[in-house]
């Protein structure tokens, strides 16, 4: 379209994903356009362009460089002395670009006029050669792989008592690389007014600005806040359900985005393993096109950026694991995740390394599998009547179905007390137990877990084979007994007389 120097231009944006059209009002800090309804914003609000003074270029250049994914919008360049009369039709067209593609070509911008060099295409170029400003550093950081040298790990052993051996062992060093939180909590020990304390937290690393990589933890919080508001929003009865329920709401809710203050369509996720509510605007939110064997659709990319679950998809890993499993995008995974993992019938039975150490049957396996299923057909968990051999009330079975922290009760092992606490571990589809330590009726810290349930176990094998030396030991005795009781019956019986002859 030829444009007169000294006329002004106003921008019309089309946001290609969701099909949002609306006129620009200005510049996001993440590099997207502020957008207003087309139909109803005034011409005094928008952003005008003279073609002499050249801003729109500048828009331009600046919008490709800042612009997380910029292929994401469209432009369209209107006169603003007719902008209130032509806005109104011309939004209608845009939304349906594709049928009204040689109408608007007139007044279509060409990004790759604003690129500065046209002869690289910028989606050739591997993330981490591309120069770009600070922000898109950032976001390049968070697609690059942390090299595990690089992490200041002196720092983090003395800030908060764990070494990267910790956790290499405990199998969360690798997501932490990938910038993404720990797949479960983590036992941490700092000191807070000069007192030694030990939390439990999901650990991902944070860059600071001096370029030195330390740990940021994701402290677990006593139980969810969902009744209060959450960046600007409350969430009604049917969102808190799903939030405990399904870990995302299935829609994105409108929150503030503390970086612009300004309100915007966003995903809602709540970690059950922190009781953290977690958001990503949905302009942010990234969900590439394939996950394992399956092929998303653009239809079901927009859902998953919506909140929506995809369910009981046939998952079949590189190195032929089978089963079903939820696809879900999840915040703290950076994107698409496999949830609600589950084994396929005819692979119900044990995993690899099992069977390589139990043979039995297929029969014998499945009933195994049963007898320490801790979830149902879906995935969600099973109302248990006791745990750890302490009866669970019904308000208590009620708080732990609904994926909150509940308290057992008290219990003593191998002669320390303890008091206990489970949650429902929805990745590892069983309860996670805690065992806090019992000072006069108070618990003044928590112990290693592993180490408590490997003590509970010893007991309960001590106290079986003592029962079991204690029942061979009374049935030898039984045995002694009668046996020296046939002995005597056979001595004390009187000898029969010899009869003479009769008289």
């Amino acid at each position: 379209m030829e444009n007169n120097p000294d006329e002004t231009n106003v921008l019309i944006a089309r946001n290609n994903e969701t099909g949002q059209v609306g006129a620009v009002v200005g510049q996001g800090s993440d590099g997207t356009p502020k957008m207003a309804d087309a139909k109803t914003a005034k011409l005094s609000d928008l952003v005008k362009f003279s073609k002499g003074q050249n801003p729109l270029e500048a828009f331009m250049s600046n919008f490709l460089r800042q612009a997380k994914n910029p292929s994401t919008f469209g432009f369209f360049s209107l006169p603003a002395d007719r902008y209130e009369a032509i806005a109104p039709a011309m939004a209608d067209m845009i939304q349906k670009e594709d049928e009204y593609a040689e109408m608007l070509s007139p007044y279509k911008v060409k990004t790759e006029d604003y690129v500065q060099d046209k002869s690289v295409n910028q989606s050739d170029v591997p993330t981490s050669e591309v120069k770009e400003s600070t922000e898109d550093s950032e976001e390049n950081i968070k697609n690059t792989k942390i090299d595990p040298d690089k992490v200041d790990w002196v720092r983090i052993e003395k800030e908060w008592g764990i070494t990267r051996k910790d956790l290499e062992e405990q199998k969360q060093l690798e997501d932490m690389l990938y910038n993404r939180r720990s797949s479960s909590l983590v036992k941490l020990t700092t000191t807070i007014d000069g007192e030694k304390q030990e939390l439990e937290a999901r650990l991902s690393f944070k860059h600071n600005p001096d370029g030195s990589i330390t740990l940021s933890p994701h402290i677990k919080k006593t139980e969810p806040q969902l009744d209060k508001p959450y960046n600007g929003y409350t969430f009604t009865e049917e969102e808190k359900a799903e939030l405990l329920k399904d870990g995302t709401i299935s829609h994105t809710v409108e929150l503030v985005n503390p970086k612009t203050g300004e309100k915007e369509p966003s995903v809602v996720n709540f970690d059950k393993l922190t009781n953290e509510i977690l958001s990503i605007p949905f302009s942010e939110a990234r969900v590439y096109p394939k996950i394992c064997n399956i092929d998303l659709s653009k239809k079901e990319i927009m859902q998953l950026k919506n909140g929506v679950t995809l369910r009981d998809r046939e998952i079949i890993t590189k190195d032929g694991r089978h089963f079903k499993a939820d696809i879900q995008y999840r915040v703290d995974r950076n994107g698409a995740a496999l949830i609600n993992m589950s084994p396929l019938k005819e692979n119900q039975s044990v995993s690899q390394d099992k069977e390589k150490k139990v043979e039995q049957d297929d029969t014998t396996n499945q009933k195994k599998e049963k007898v320490y299923s801790f979830t149902d057909a879906e995935g969600n968990p099973k109302r248990l009547g006791q745990w750890y051999h302490i009866p669970i009330d019904e308000q208590k079975q009620n708080d732990y179905l609904a994926g909150k922290e509940v308290e057992v009760g008290d219990k003593k092992i191998e002669g320390q007390d303890y008091r206990l606490y489970f949650q429902f571990n929805k990745e590892e589809k069983m309860p996670e137990t805690k065992f806090g330590i019992l000072k006069n009726g108070e618990v003044v810290g928590f112990a290693d877990a592993r180490k408590v349930q490997e003590a509970y176990y010893r007991e309960l094998r001590a106290a079986k084979e003592a029962t079991q030396k204690a029942t061979a030991k009374l049935d030898t005795g039984q045995t002694e007994q009668k046996n020296q009781q046939r002995q005597s019956a056979s001595q004390e019986q009187p000898k029969k007389k010899s009869q003479g002859p009769r008289l």
